[in-house]
């Protein structure tokens, strides 16, 4: 066995003296050249790195933020791909190859060096992500749901121009191709415009924030709480139960009353009394209607006038406000306020109008 591998050892040793004895284009010699070129590369790029990484870390260590730990934790992670494929890259400029394999090892390389940085970019891109919308508390189910949409969309938009760099280093004509994509493209939007324009309308909705999941909007005679919203459509429960479903465009191009928005709610009410109705009694009404209105919780009184002399009753138009956007508490205080209004006006003796008709007759 030892005598076989002396055998082998001294038929390479007299191969190696031989400068006329090749294996694939290149003498032994050359082979054990790039060896050494390889051994070498990877311990000092090895070296390198850490150094460079111990580096990373000890600034990371000095600063409160997350950043510069999770780049330096990436790069950590990534390092031994780089560091294996920049050693076999220049260990095979050592070597004779053929020009398509040389334009194939370029190719290798490159993508390594785009995977690597894609991988790098991609975790940041979530990270910031996670941090800002996922593993935030005050982010909405709807925002979260928009959100993975948008970051998605980003990760394909990322891998799409990836895909471009390779194919170029491949020796691809990504000119010719991106223009020819470009044909296609306006192929494909004419033929999906619809689609592509509630794709945009959901960027709109996303980017201008007309309403969010969870607010109470009205579009035309449609009313209800805003579900989800989606890439293409967005679902609405109305008051009834049923969920309506507006393509993106549609809703956009549509007057939207936004009811989560509003701070406070403007009233006003008219009532009626009796044209019998005394006039001492009239001048109360309007201080009657004051002291109900601002003996009430979050309500802020604004006027009262006797508006004019209607067909059949004389009016006074009020005003107040709700000092929140919820219509429960605003019909809450119309009801109190109602009730008050009846039991006092009763107790003045002052009577109600409601529609009625008068014939004279003369004889």
């Amino acid at each position: 066995m030892i005598q076989s591998i002396n055998n082998i050892m001294e038929q390479l040793f007299n191969s190696a003296q031989t400068t006329d004895y090749t294996i694939m284009g290149n003498t032994p010699i050359r082979y054990l050249i790039a060896l050494g070129a390889l051994l070498t590369a990877f311990i000092v790029l090895k070296v390198i790195c850490s150094a460079i990484i111990k580096q990373l870390k000890f600034l990371a260590a000095k600063t409160s933020v997350h950043w510069d730990n999770l780049f330096t934790t990436l790069i950590a992670r990534n390092s031994p791909l780089f560091i294996w494929t920049a050693s076999f890259y220049i260990t095979i400029q050592f070597l004779y190859i053929n020009e398509t394999l040389d334009k194939v090892i370029n190719a290798v390389f490159a993508i390594t060096l785009a995977l690597i940085s894609i991988r790098i970019f991609q975790g940041m891109l979530t990270f910031w992500f996670n941090k800002k919308y996922f593993e935030a508390e005050h982010v909405d189910m709807g925002k979260k749901s928009v959100m993975k949409n948008m970051l998605l969309f980003l990760k394909v938009i990322l891998w799409f121009i990836v895909c471009l760099f390779v194919l170029d280093n491949l020796g691809f004509d990504i000119t010719t191709m991106v223009a020819g994509l470009g044909i296609g493209g306006m192929a494909i939007a004419l033929a999906s415009q619809n689609i592509l324009s509630d794709i945009f309308s959901y960027f709109t909705i996303f980017f201008d924030k007309p309403f969010e999941a969870g607010d109470f909007i009205v579009v035309g005679d449609h009313l209800g709480v805003v579900e989800h919203i989606g890439i293409k459509t967005t679902r609405v429960k109305s008051l009834q139960g049923e969920q309506l479903v507006f393509g993106n465009t549609d809703l956009m191009g549509s007057r939207i009353k936004n009811f989560k928005k509003m701070e406070s709610r403007r009233i006003a009410t008219t009532i009626g009394v009796i044209y019998e109705t005394p006039e001492e009694k009239l001048k109360k009404i309007p201080g009657i209607i004051k002291e109900i209105i601002t003996k009430q919780e979050n309500i802020t009184f604004d006027r009262a006038h006797f508006k004019c002399f209607g067909a059949y009753s004389l009016d006074f138009e009020f005003v107040y406000y709700v000092l929140t956007g919820d219509y429960a508490a605003y019909m809450d205080a119309q009801q109190i306020l109602n009730y008050e209004l009846f039991s006092r006006l009763a107790q003045e003796g002052i009577e109600f109008a409601y529609p009625t008709q008068v014939l004279h007759v003369h004889k």
